[in-house]
């Protein structure tokens, strides 16, 4: 064998050894140390883009899974609001019964109205007051703002209808179609509107004057002024879709229940059945007053009936109107029975959607720890592996620095 001390070949090779076995002993205390498999993009980059894809669906899942129990405490907080005008409407459609009784005196009735104003009243406080993190629940106050559109009014037909000189807007809760008949006298202003509510009733509308100052309600919330006058001797017609429909159903809150932003992970919860499902006497909820849209208008309206008979000395049939009470009572409380059975069966789909997200969580979860767990086990095979390389590596490296000393034995 040769003898040579410039270059320790043996020494750079256990030196070059140990230093691998170093770093594996680095990685396995980092991987031991966290618990993690993939620390770094180095460890497993295409495992780290499958771990992150995952790890986003489970902290959504985890976030919808919130959304829908805040969405169950909203219908609850509305349920428990709905109960207790029950429990009113209860009270008040006995006080209808006993105001309709032959045998009571005028003084009596109008005690019994005096409580029935009170409960009416506290109706309308609790439609007014209930809310959820500060959303109105039952006022109206949230439904969906009605769409607004345009009216077109044209002056005969094919090229002659770019003498239009109507304009309008649409302001309705209602997706109807409307024709308008504009009406002039013979020097060409306009007298009437003439409107058939698609193909239903017609009915006309005198007007004086134009612009907008001249606002013309045809109904169901839509209006429209004109601007200049029409053509001395015409009639002007027009048809319309009046606008969106924006249903005064749409009082409701958007729950986001899915990791995604498909609309099928998300789910409207309403707290109104339907349009005429609202709470309160509808005076001036949403801006829609004099219309009939809310459950206990009816009721209110047949307790202003009797109190008006009975402090106005009005002649009538007070016992008629005290049965018209228990009707509307009765009704009311048909209606908002109806509003909390929807309540409960969007309850009751929010806890199985919350059952849903809770097992898709939790297999996202072993999936995605599949992936960045580390296996304590295995990974302390290879610690104990490469601590005792290690180990062996230094010993033997010292040994190798050793080495070329041997020459000094031919130096005798």
């Amino acid at each position: 064998m040769s003898f040579r001390i410039n270059t320790n070949i043996d020494a750079f090779d256990a030196q070059r050894n140990l230093q691998a076995t170093g770093m594996n002993l680095s990685k396995s205390i980092e991987k031991l140390s966290s618990g993690l498999r993939i620390n770094r993009a180095g460890d497993d980059a295409a495992g780290l883009s499958i771990s992150q894809k995952l790890q986003a669906q489970v902290t959504g899942l985890d976030q919808a899974s919130r959304n829908a129990q805040d969405g169950i405490s909203m219908v609850q907080t509305t349920e428990g609001a709905l109960n207790e005008v029950q429990s009113i409407l209860q009270r008040a459609r006995e006080l209808g019964v006993q105001g309709s009784n032959g045998t009571l005196s005028s003084d009596d009735r109008k005690a019994i109205t005096s409580e029935l104003g009170q409960l009416g009243s506290e109706i309308d406080r609790i439609a007014n007051v209930t809310n959820f993190n500060g959303l109105k629940l039952l006022s109206g106050a949230n439904a969906q703002s009605a769409v607004n559109g345009t009216i077109a009014a044209f002056a005969g037909t094919g090229s002659s209808q770019m003498t239009a000189n109507t304009t309008g807007t649409v302001n309705t809760l209602f997706t109807a179609s409307y024709t308008l008949t504009i009406n002039s006298d013979t020097s060409g202003n306009v007298q009437s509107v003439t409107v058939n509510a698609g193909g239903g009733s017609t009915n006309t509308v005198n007007v004086s004057g134009t612009g907008s100052s001249n606002l013309v309600n045809i109904g169901n919330g839509v209006q429209f002024y004109f601007t200049g006058t029409v053509a001395n001797g015409s009639t002007v017609t027009t048809s319309t879709t009046a606008g969106t429909a924006a249903s005064a159903s749409a009082q409701a809150d958007t729950l986001q229940i899915g990791a995604g932003t498909s609309t099928s992970e998300q789910l409207k919860v309403s707290v109104s059945a339907s349009g005429s499902q609202y709470i309160g006497n509808g005076s001036s909820q949403n801006g829609l007053s004099s219309t009939n849209l809310y459950a206990v208008k009816d009721f209110n309206d047949a307790v202003t009936q009797v109190t008006n008979m009975l402090s106005n000395s009005t002649s009538g049939d007070i016992q008629g109107a005290f049965r018209a009470l228990v009707d509307s009572a009765q009704q009311a409380l048909q209606d908002i029975s109806g509003i909390r059975g929807t309540l409960g069966a969007t309850q009751n789909r929010l806890e199985h959607t919350i059952s849903n997200l809770g097992v898709a969580q939790q297999n996202l979860d072993a999936s995605n720890s599949r992936i960045m767990d580390v296996d304590m086990a295995s990974e302390m095979v290879n610690f104990t592996k490469e601590n005792i390389l290690q180990q062996a590596g230094t010993s033997i490296l010292s040994q190798a620095n050793q080495a070329p000393q041997s020459v000094l034995k031919l130096l005798g």
